[in-house]
């Protein structure tokens, strides 16, 4: 620890291995990406959408993914410092010079990699199905607008997996300031509850009165996490591959509401950890 002591980023490196191992070890974790996997997969399979190509099946992965991407986030990181804390490493860590935003990044960074690992694995069959039963079209790799291609495919891994770090922020932010698994989780819960459900019922409220226009709830919608991933999944693939006929979000409004989350998160726990 001395001879990483003085080098902060070596500080990072070091624990973050440490977080990356102790999640991909996790049994639990492990069977949550294969049943997410074959739950994906059997969706598009079901649907007919496999066989219609990448855009039909982003379509109908959205609210699969827009649930059971924060769950996968929430089992990663609701306990992530909470434990820490109970087993006394973070009592042990104090001593040492590193400081608190150290010790948050270093989770965040090294439960990010396993978490944006299994996002992809859980991802990657159903990507392999449309690319087997799509046709030819969906085996190119076209770069122009209209063409249904497995580059609309990465852009939905890309939204899916930066909302699920958002979603492990938050997860995080709370393990740091709970006192038990059971109010964390239930925390974490409520509070994920009332970033999306309040938020997208509130903004048709204030649709519905005319207090917002169409382009204000466009951009007000990236608040919530979901709002906002829905809304990129929407208007980077599905817009795209549509030529543009459809205007569903604020694409850079819904990116910096994410990364917003990811970093308000950061900020909570590293506020909180060391109390107690």
């Amino acid at each position: 620890m001395s001879a990483v002591s003085r080098h902060p980023l070596a500080r990072v490196s070091v624990l973050a291995r440490r977080e990356t191992t102790t999640v991909l070890t996790t049994r639990a974790f492990g069977l949550f990406v294969a049943a997410l996997a074959v739950l994906l997969a059997g969706l598009v399979w079901g649907s007919g959408a496999a066989a219609s190509g990448y855009v039909p099946a982003a379509v109908d992965l959205l609210p699969a993914l827009e649930l059971l991407v924060p769950l996968l986030a929430f089992t990663v990181g609701y306990r992530a410092l909470l434990d820490a804390r109970l087993r006394g490493e973070l009592a042990v860590l104090s001593t040492f010079p590193v400081s608190r935003a150290t010790v948050v990044a270093s989770v965040l960074v090294g439960r990010g990699l396993a978490l944006a690992l299994g996002v992809a694995v859980a991802m990657f069959p159903t990507m392999a199905l449309v690319w087997a039963l799509g046709g030819p079209t969906t085996q190119l790799v076209a770069t122009h607008d209209g063409a249904d291609s497995i580059v609309l495919f990465a852009r939905l891994l890309s939204a899916t997996t930066l909302f699920g770090l958002a979603a492990l922020s938050v997860a995080v932010a709370v393990s740091a300031v709970a006192s038990g698994a059971r109010s964390a989780a239930a925390t974490l819960v409520g509070l994920w509850l009332v970033l999306t459900a309040a938020v997208d019922l509130g903004l048709i409220e204030a649709l519905g009165a005319g207090y917002l226009g169409a382009d204000g709830v466009l951009t007000v919608l990236a608040i919530s996490p979901s709002g906002a991933y829905r809304g990129l999944v929407l208007q980077t693939v599905v817009d795209v591959a549509t030529a543009g006929s459809i205007r569903a979000a604020a694409p850079l409004a819904s990116v910096v509401g994410l990364l917003g989350w990811l970093i308000a998160g950061f900020a909570v726990a590293t506020r909180s950890i060391w109390r107690g």
